[in-house]
């Protein structure tokens, strides 16, 4: 079914929002339709639907909006991947900005968390910034897979892929590969110490993570040392931790005790290995721990959050938690619970890092300083 709407605003994933009123004493019928801005009229066709929200896909832009742009990749338009090309980059970090501001807006509205502006970090570049990425095949296509239609769209022009990969990008278009891998699969490259790591059908980042962009990556460790350095911690504890990426700067730098942990295997005389999810963690934890005093809880879980954070700050009853997320929603609803639970807290330093420029995804830091803990 094709529509012609107006959009109204931007949601979390870049998605325009529209709406329309077919019946006033019904509810409206709510339009997400990506690649579109607010304020244009577009013709779109709807292409799944449940109730009164339709996901829609764009097919012409009747009005545009005076901040649309000619993308710079020749795949945008139908690329599932990047979200932002069709406008300039100043507006798309005023979007994330805006994005991270409103699911954060609980803090400005109450007085006693003195929550400061937003700091913002854009990238030193917006396209080639990527030293990682995954690519699907299904039988001998190669690329993104767009969830709507559940189809590969072949990516050979990408352009966040680092120029370093590029070489082995044409490669695999070459389709050789096929030979050798049927079926259904993906294939992950890695620019890593001047070469490139190839593997197939392997967990995503199977080597070890590590953030996709290498220039963000530092400025937003730099900026957490200074968090740290701030709270000055006697003892740190890093929980979901990897190999230490945001605190092995400041770890070897100070006299500070660090404790980690996390899923993943690491050999590391003061590393857990945990689901820090699971319901019986906190014990584990302290098993393996005893009772150490942590003086400041680092934190950067995935993108569903970490529920079970209140949980935690009342049994460690740290003086700071640093905050790192690559989901506001999920970041909001963490702190919203430390505050339900009855801590009482200062916001010291919000920082939003365009790790993915030109997606809607990017990294936020928030720095909490107690003053009560709830029990």
């Amino acid at each position: 079914m094709k529509n012609t709407l107006i959009i109204e605003s931007l949601d979390l994933l870049g998605q325009g929002v529209a709406k329309t009123h077919a019946d006033k004493s019904k509810k409206p019928t709510v339009y997400f339709t990506a690649k579109t801005l607010p304020g244009e009229t577009v013709e779109v066709s709807t292409v799944k639907s449940r109730k009164n929200i339709c996901h829609a896909k764009l097919d012409t832009v009747v009005e545009a909006s005076l901040l649309r742009e000619e993308p710079s990749c020749p795949h945008f338009n139908e690329c599932p991947s990047c979200h932002y090309l069709h406008t300039s980059y100043y507006n798309e970090l005023n979007i994330k900005q805006e994005a991270l501001s409103k699911e954060l807006s609980f803090l400005y509205q109450k007085k006693q968390f003195k929550a400061p502006s937003i700091q913002l970090t854009p990238s030193p570049t917006r396209d080639h910034y990527r030293n990682r990425v995954q690519l699907h095949y299904r039988h001998k296509y190669l690329g993104y897979i767009n969830s709507q239609t559940d189809q590969v769209l072949e990516v050979p022009q990408c352009q966040v892929i680092r120029p370093e990969l590029q070489a082995d990008i044409d490669a695999l278009y070459q389709k050789d590969w096929v030979k050798e891998h049927t079926g259904k699969g993906h294939v992950e490259l890695y620019w890593k110490n001047g070469k490139t790591e190839i593997n197939w059908d392997q967990p995503y980042a199977a080597g070890g993570f590590s953030q996709v962009n290498e220039a963000v990556n530092t400025v937003m460790c730099n900026s957490i040392n200074q968090q740290l350095e701030l709270a000055a911690p006697n003892t740190l504890l890093d929980l979901f931790s990897g190999q230490g990426n945001l605190s092995n700067d400041y770890q070897q730098r100070s006299d500070c005790k660090r404790l980690m942990a996390d899923i993943s295997p690491f050999k590391h005389s003061d590393y857990l290995q945990i689901n820090l999810y699971d319901d019986d963690a906190i014990e584990r934890y302290t098993r393996r721990f005893g009772k150490e005093d942590i003086d400041t809880l680092l934190i950067d879980p995935p993108r569903s959050g970490f529920p079970k954070i209140a949980d935690w700050l009342a049994k460690l009853k740290p003086k700071h938690l640093i905050y790192v997320s690559c989901n506001p929603r999920s970041l909001a609803q963490d702190i919203k619970s430390i505050e339900a639970r009855g801590s009482k807290f200062t916001v010291k330093h919000i920082e939003l890092f365009d790790m993915f420029p030109g997606t809607y995804h990017f990294e936020s830091l928030i720095s909490i300083q107690f003053k009560k803990h709830a029990k």
